[in-house]
């Protein structure tokens, strides 16, 4: 018995996709890299990984310091590797280290990995990853959102596991609403996304356009760190983020901030105008 129609039927595909066609491949790339393997092809598979997402993990690896430009996995990737976690996240408590904000970290690991703490009862789902964290502490939350029992649980036996882990460095301090922004910053830094000009609408480093999807409190931050978006035919809908300022963008980030001047006839202006451009 099918409880669709035939139309529909005919219009499926014949079997399900292989997942190593569809998944996040970091973790994978990250795996073959702590075994001395550069290219997947010289694995036999079933099916073999997309080329083309297999590169775009080896750019995010080396983007976070897991692997040089040969492909080969750094001191700083083994670190990565031996953590339960996304290299994204795994980075991110790494690098929290030094700022004494590991217990911070690991409760932004732990919220992004399992299935959301909160559920809206009226109106846009609320993006701010922050309500999050206050959720798992238990902290005053929105008047329209309430705590799902089941997933909060299931975060703190992720907390639970991860100091576990990490052991004695793991550290008390518990941040502030600001560091949020800066930690997952670390684990996203192809989605610091800077504000259009309004209506919630962004710009992400990687090049992509992302946007909130209704008007809400994080609209009003000219950048914000995505960690979560759906994909869509032109903007890609904003899930979770948290807001980041641009000092602290700056500072942790100044390595990566190119200045570019351009020069060029403006036509409209009838003019020659010129420009200064900080590129992240």
């Amino acid at each position: 018995y099918r409880a669709w129609t035939e139309t529909e039927h005919a219009a499926l595909a014949a079997q399900t996709s292989p997942e190593i066609v569809e998944t996040d491949l970091a973790p994978l790339a990250l795996e073959l890299a702590t075994w001395g393997i550069r290219d997947p092809r010289a694995l036999r598979w079933l099916d073999p990984p997309p080329s083309a997402t297999f590169s775009q993990a080896q750019d995010l690896l080396r983007l976070l310091d897991a692997i040089d430009a040969e492909q080969r996995i750094t001191p700083h990737g083994r670190e990565l590797a031996r953590l339960a976690v996304h290299p994204r996240l795994g980075h991110m408590i790494l690098r929290s280290a030094d700022l004494d904000l590991q217990s911070l970290a690991i409760e932004i690991a732990a919220v992004l990995s399992e299935r959301d703490v909160l559920r809206f009862t009226g109106g846009e789902r609320n993006a701010d990853l922050r309500l999050r964290i206050d959720a798992i502490r238990g902290r005053s939350i929105a008047h329209d959102a309430h705590i799902d029992a089941g997933a909060r649980q299931r975060v703190k036996r992720t907390i639970e596991q991860l100091r576990r882990q990490i052991g004695t460095n793991a550290r008390a301090n518990d941040g502030s609403d600001a560091d949020v922004g800066r930690l997952l910053a670390f684990a996203y830094p192809d989605r610091i996304a800077q504000s259009r000009g309004g209506g919630g609408r962004y710009l992400l480093s990687n090049g992509r356009g992302a946007q909130l999807p209704a008007p809400q409190s994080l609209a009003q931050h000219t950048f914000l760190v995505v960690a979560d978006l759906d994909a869509g035919d032109r903007d890609a809908t904003i899930r979770l983020a948290a807001p980041i300022d641009r000092e602290t963008l700056e500072a942790e980030f100044r390595d990566n901030i190119e200045v570019r001047e351009r020069i060029e006839w403006s036509s409209r202006d009838a003019a020659v105008m010129a420009q200064r451009e900080h590129w992240l």
